[in-house]
């Protein structure tokens, strides 16, 4: 069997790690285990030999992934501040921010993301990817340059649609609805699921899922997910799209 241990800080969003590489292992046949500890997700898998180059690839892919939006999400939630922008509206937009454009960073992480029996994913970016944080910091620099105008009115909020109208879709449909004081996120075929607990906390997470999802629709269920409507003011409030 190879086996291969992940771990990562978890300030990011780890569920989506997670669940990546449970999945992937899952359908190579392989076993899976994750737990957390001072602050830390460690995740350790275990796949037949034979499946070794395809599992690492998977895994690799999915690991890129996730630096590329969650990193670069975390990175914009820390450098931006627009006084003018109510939590959920400053969420949208970073997320916006790191989806956008998220080809030419993930092909930037996988050719300096080496991956052997083990990998220390907050280390592997911070020693090893150090363009990457030079390129945020460029984009970050050139909104705040721009801070005056983009928030006059809804500047923001426009430019947020524009990344998000400019980003291939990656998703086909997506469900949202409340369960069971769970808000669930799921595709329309049940391969994807997220849960977070019925809170308005929960909100922010919950927004920047779906965008970082980039479906072309989102199905809404419901009135407890309202809080996404003057985000996106084409969505009707029945079923439909969500996402322009």
């Amino acid at each position: 069997m190879f086996e291969i241990l992940v771990s990562d800080n978890c300030c990011h969003e780890t569920d989506l790690l997670s669940s990546a590489i449970k999945r992937e292992a899952l359908l190579c046949g392989g076993v899976f285990a994750s737990d957390e500890f001072g602050g830390r997700i460690r995740i350790a898998v275990a796949v037949s030999e034979k499946l070794k180059d395809y599992f690492l690839a998977r895994v690799k892919d999915e690991i890129a992934d996730y630096i590329a939006v969650e990193y670069k999400y975390e990175f914009f939630m820390k450098n931006l501040e627009f006084s003018s922008l109510e939590n959920n509206e400053k969420v949208a937009f970073c997320s916006a921010l790191a989806v956008f454009d998220k080809a030419t960073d993930k092909k930037y992480i996988l050719e300096h993301l080496l991956l052997g029996s083990e990998i220390v994913i907050d280390s592997a970016v911070a020693f090893c990817m150090p363009k990457l944080f030079d390129r945020w910091t460029e984009i970050a620099s050139l909104i705040d340059a721009n801070k005056f105008e983009l928030s006059n009115g809804n500047g923001l909020i426009e430019m947020m649609r524009f990344l998000l109208k400019s980003s291939p879709n990656e998703s086909e449909k997506i469900n949202l609805e409340s369960s069971n004081d769970m808000l669930v996120i799921s595709n329309d075929i049940g391969k994807t699921k997220f849960l977070y607990p019925d809170c308005a906390e929960s909100d922010s997470k919950v927004l920047h899922r779906i965008i970082s999802l980039l479906p072309r629709q989102v199905m809404v269920h419901g009135k407890r997910f309202d809080f996404l409507y003057p985000l996106f003011p084409n969505v009707k409030k029945q079923e439909t799209e969500i996402i322009v």
